[in-house]
């Protein structure tokens, strides 16, 4: 499609900027071609965890938190389910693949698709995890209410 090819062109003309990433990968959820807008969330993630993005990547975050949310009515439970699952699979691959992350916003969106999914045990991990790197923070608060412990 054209609005595919305008986002793309963006991420040429300025691949260091992570909004382009957002929009890209914003479109192709609302597609419902899940694992590619992964994989364009994931490039754009990767600029941001590295210290190569333009700016800090909030937008590119919150567009996967989005997805993780269901703030988007891109499509019945099935279609939520999948845009979850693409989402865990980034998550997880940038876990895997950056044992050192130090990105607060990570692990809240790790930590919410994996207890979306059911994924309890890998949630609570995760949470420990954000909990030793950002002992006490008001973001990971809510989270010891809900049953989690550091």
């Amino acid at each position: 499609s054209q609005t595919l090819a305008f986002y793309r062109n963006k991420i040429k003309e300025e691949p260091l900027s992570p909004h382009h990433y957002a929009d890209l990968g914003h479109h192709l959820i609302l597609e419902h071609e899940f694992t590619e807008a992964a994989a364009v969330f994931k490039e754009g993630l990767l600029l941001v965890l590295d210290g190569k993005a333009s700016e800090g990547g909030h937008r590119l975050w919150s567009e996967v938190d989005r997805v993780i949310v269901k703030q988007y009515d891109y499509g019945d439970a099935a279609a939520l389910k999948a845009g979850r699952e693409a989402m865990l699979a980034l998550l997880r691959d940038l876990h895997r693949e950056r044992k050192e992350i130090r990105n607060l916003q990570f692990y809240i969106n790790y930590i919410n698709c994996a207890d979306a999914l059911n994924f309890l045990q890998e949630a609570q991990e995760r949470f420990a995890d954000a909990w030793e790197l950002y002992p006490d923070h008001k973001q990971l608060q809510p989270y010891l209410k809900r049953g989690y412990a550091p």
